[in-house]
């Protein structure tokens, strides 16, 4: 029953396929742009969440990692980077989380590294967020915009 109504509707089901996936990808869209901006707030001179506010402390659980450490030719500016990152290329105003590792000759700009990822050599992220225990790969040259984020996962 199934095949002869699909033969007799695909093309009224593809469409509604491609609708739904096209309203799903701009929903996704949508709260990665909402998530990326929640998160480089934070680094404003005067963050609307002040996570630096002593009235207001913030109680976690972390990993106990080794404080981050800034290679010879690393270099970070208006960026928070967390416990047990290395950073040994430039990141500016970006995120680099717990665990996370920034390979010699890289550039990080307006980006998001989740914990965990590995960023290797040579490397070019603008406007990026790099999921957690993602790997990318030496070489690579990854550039979003503002209202197009580029997602970095498995």
């Amino acid at each position: 029953y199934f095949k002869k109504y699909y033969q007799k509707n695909k093309d009224q089901i593809r469409k509604q396929q491609s609708s739904y996936y096209r309203k799903n990808r701009s929903i996704i869209r949508r709260r990665q742009k909402s998530y990326y901006d929640a998160q480089m707030s934070l680094l404003k001179d005067i963050p609307d969440f002040d996570i630096f506010d002593k009235k207001n402390k913030i109680y976690s659980n972390t990993n106990i990692s080794p404080p981050h450490h800034i290679g010879k030719n690393g270099n970070a500016k208006q960026s928070l980077i967390s416990n047990g990152a290395y950073v040994g290329g430039k990141v500016f105003n970006s995120i680099i989380s717990n665990d996370a590792y920034i390979g010699d000759n890289t550039t990080i700009n307006n980006s998001l590294v989740l914990p965990g990822a590995v960023v290797l050599d040579n490397t070019y992220l603008d406007y990026a967020i790099v999921c957690e225990n993602v790997k990318v790969k030496k070489n690579s040259y990854i550039e979003g915009t503002i209202d197009n984020i580029e997602l970095i996962s498995n």
